[in-house]
């Protein structure tokens, strides 16, 4: 009150003769005080000096919320006297556009600071009821005042008011200077005080409003923070990064191929060792095989039995390089397809050719391309005579029931085995190991082939026990080996092909070993045409000789079958099918046959320049391949043979026509050099054939007529599955399955289920190759049919068309 009277008496325009009994009138009801206060804020900075101050500083009863208000404004200080306080300031902070003043305060008063660009606003406080004992500092007129005090203070541009607890009013005009002072020195600490307090926000926070307490929720206190640069420039920094980790993985790319070396031009001569196996690139190299090899400089050739017969890598390399030493030679038993698989070499000597080999071989999924086969073995069964007669008449019973028949673990007659023996008679075990299993008394016989059992360590091992090897009489199944490549490149698969063809042709036209005629390449060729495959006869020699050398370097048993064919005998050989442990394959194996499959086939057959008949209706050569077509049908149309067009064409139209996809496959097609590989001036891709199922019946020494179905290389898968049409009828001859009793074919596991018993529905529509050819041919002799026949243990080895020296 002394206060109030001393502001009263110091006011510009002042009334001192307010009524002092007004002033000190208690507050009966809080309406009534919030309808004054709005009035007092509604008289902006006018001196009212007649204003009913006792509804200004009316006397409220205290009670424990108002406490519990003031201290939770107050920070929970515990050593401030909080009785103290007349007013709590609430602060909004505003972005820097913007203040945010609550909406039910209508008529805000502000006062800017210049902070750093923010302003300060202050809304018209409300007085709460006023407590008594004001602080000595202030009572004094002290500059200086404690930091919760400003939140004591109502203050506006104007005018500033101290409000006070009641009492007596003190003073009079000559106090007035003093007060004076002290009323500034308290506003000039409460700017202070408020400066010091939105400086650490001044950056980013634009402006506060004093808002009153019961208009600001209650709630948790957080303190702001100054936000760090990663935070307020996190996308300049996200791109700085993302550009830092693509030229890493640029420079992991690049970097591979600018540092790979080139490897060594000039392949070492080889040696009677072999070297160990390269590893093979992470990633396969897209470019042709030949142009892979001449760049290194040598091809790497694979051995099953080491490198002390490399006649045929020889041979190879002459042709490629002009150079018989331009080789290197890798063992790769066991896992040999693997080898080749991973590219670890270009190709495998002596690898045994299959059905199951060429479709889906077991330990890899990929089918392999082999070469005619240039060396003819049988498996037999070998060891002590007693137990040889055993398993020869499949005697496993009273004294044969201690036969124990150790096998070779490279598919090697397997399924023959196991097809007669129980498994607790036998034992699989590494071709390599076979000879000391059966002297060490693991086993009583041993089934592979011949060039294994007569093998150098079969020979050492027997004159060390001093006992002697029994070979049966019986073969129980007949091997075939082969050059093998991969089935991803059909032209370097047709240049090792060719090398086979050349060295046979050698022998057929007597042509031997003759360093004057084996031609050193100035520059390697690029394209396969020219390459000089007759190299491999003048820089090696030719099959006679290699085959005499392999005999002598393996004691092998000399094949018949391993010789040239004079026309006297039969031509036709069913390779070993294998497929027990073929796994079913996808149908998108082969293209060609899903989209056959939606439509019909379309088959081309080749017909002689004088021939005027109608093709679905000829006997002989013409409706022998009118009928494959059909059999092809039934095995892809579930044994329908009438879902085909069959179209007649010259041999030179038939493999344009199918060169340009008019037909699928082209039967009768001759076999020769020029329709192997792309021939430029037909303007032709090279082709793929079958099995040969019908041979002309020229002699020795001339070109050789060999027909069989055709198929362009594009769809490797395809091909297989034509060349299975071939050889059912050949498997069924063998084995004596007629047309009759086409369910003992087996089915066929590596083109899916739509396609198992394809090879049952061939036999089911044409019958075995006998049948087949005395409906076209007629009941003749077996010396009439010539080639013709299936082959009876004779020569089996004719070069094909396309060579000249």
């Amino acid at each position: 009150e002394d206060r109030l009277k001393r502001k009263v008496a110091a006011g510009e325009k002042g009334n001192t003769n307010s009524n002092l009994a007004d002033v000190v009138t208690p507050a009966t009801a809080d309406a009534a005080f919030e309808d004054r206060l709005k009035r007092k804020a509604a008289a902006g900075g006018e001196d009212k000096t007649n204003t009913n101050l006792s509804d200004v500083v009316a006397a409220a009863t205290s009670d424990a919320a108002f406490e519990d208000r003031l201290k939770r404004k107050a920070g929970g200080s515990a050593n401030k006297d909080i009785s103290t306080s007349t007013k709590k300031i609430g602060v909004v902070l505003a972005s820097k556009d913007e203040g945010m003043v609550p909406e039910n305060q209508a008529h805000p008063e502000e006062i800017a600071f210049p902070l750093n660009r923010a302003a300060v606003h202050f809304a018209e406080p409300r007085l709460e009821p006023i407590r008594e004992n004001l602080p000595s500092d202030v009572e004094s007129g002290s500059n200086k005042m404690e930091p919760n005090a400003v939140s004591d203070l109502a203050f506006d541009s104007n005018r500033q008011s101290v409000g006070t607890d009641g009492g007596d009013i003190q003073g009079g005009q000559n106090g007035q200077q003093s007060r004076s002072s002290a009323r500034h020195s308290i506003m000039s600490s409460a700017i202070s005080m408020i400066n010091a307090s939105v400086r650490v926000a001044t950056e980013y926070l634009a402006t506060a409003t004093l808002v009153e307490e019961n208009e600001v929720e209650l709630g948790e206190v957080v303190v702001a923070e100054r936000v760090g640069i990663f935070e307020r420039k996190w996308k300049a920094f996200a791109s700085f990064f993302c550009f830092v980790l693509v030229a890493i993985v640029g420079a992991l790319i690049m970097i591979p191929a600018l540092t790979k070396n080139k490897e060594e031009k000039m392949g070492p001569t080889p040696t009677d060792v072999p070297s160990m196996l390269p590893s093979s690139s992470p990633s396969f190299d897209p470019r042709p095989t030949l142009e892979i090899v001449q760049e290194r400089g040598h091809v790497r050739c694979g051995q099953r039995r080491g490198s002390n017969n490399p006649v045929m890598c020889r041979a190879v390399a002459s042709v490629l390089f002009g150079d018989p030493n331009r080789f290197k030679t890798f063992t790769v038993l066991p896992g040999e397809y693997q080898h080749l698989h991973k590219r670890s070499v270009d190709l495998i000597t002596a690898a045994r050719s299959t059905i199951e080999n060429d479709v889906r071989e077991s330990t890899t999924g990929s089918g392999f391309t082999f070469s005619s086969p240039y060396l003819h073995d049988n498996i037999v069964y070998a060891g002590h005579e007693f137990f040889v007669q055993c398993a020869e008449e499949r005697n496993r019973h009273g004294e044969c029931s201690s036969l124990i028949i150790c096998r070779a673990g490279c598919h090697c007659g397997i399924d023959v085995v196991q097809s007669r023996f129980p498994s607790s008679f036998t034992i699989t075990a590494p071709g390599n190991e076979l000879a000391e299993m059966l002297f060490n008394s693991t086993c009583n016989v041993v089934t592979t082939s011949k060039s294994n059992l007569f093998g150098e360590s079969v020979i050492k091992l027997s004159d060390e026990n001093n006992s002697n090897v029994f070979v049966g009489d019986n073969p129980i199944a007949d091997n075939s080996f082969g050059l093998v490549t991969r089935k991803d490149d059909k032209e370097f698969s047709d240049i090792i092909n060719w090398v086979v063809t050349a060295l046979i042709y050698g022998e057929e036209h007597g042509l031997k070993n003759d360093p004057s005629n084996c031609q050193n390449y100035t520059s390697l060729p690029v394209q396969t045409p020219d390459l000089n495959f007759m190299n491999a006869v003048y820089c090696v020699g030719n099959y006679e000789w290699i085959m005499d050398y392999s005999i002598r370097q393996h004691l092998l048993d000399p094949d018949t079958r391993s010789q040239i064919n004079n026309g006297t005998s039969g031509m036709l050989y069913a390779i070993p099918f294998n497929g027990l442990s073929g796994a079913a394959a996808s149908n998108e194996d082969s293209d060609a046959l899903n989209v056959i499959k939606k439509r019909q086939l379309n088959c081309g057959v080749t017909i002689p320049d004088s021939f005027d008949g109608v093709i679905t209706s000829s006997k002989k050569l013409v409706g022998m391949s009118v009928d494959y077509c059909k059999a092809l049908a039934a095995a892809i149309f579930s044994g329908s043979p009438d879902q085909v067009n069959v179209t007649a064409f010259s041999q030179n139209d038939g493999f344009v026509a199918l060169n340009n996809g008019v037909i699928d496959v082209l039967a009768g097609a001759k076999v020769e050099k020029k329709y192997d590989f792309a021939n430029p001036s037909l303007n032709l891709e090279g082709f793929d054939f079958s099995s040969a199922y019908y041979y002309g019946n020229e002699t020795v020494g001339e070109d050789l007529s060999i027909f069989a179905l055709a198929t362009r290389e594009d769809d490797a898968g395809f091909s297989s599955f034509v060349n299975c049409i071939v050889w059912a009828t050949l498997h069924a001859q063998e084995k004596s399955i007629r047309r009759e009793e086409s369910m003992n074919m087996p089915l066929l596991p590596w083109f899916g289920q739509d396609f198992e018993w394809a090879l049952r529905d061939v036999i089911n529509h044409i019958g075995s190759y006998d049948q087949l050819y005395e409906k076209h041919f007629g009941l003749i002799s077996s010396e009439e049919r010539g080639r013709n026949r299936l082959n009876d243990g004779g020569p089996l080895v004719n070069s094909i068309p396309g060579l000249s020296h």
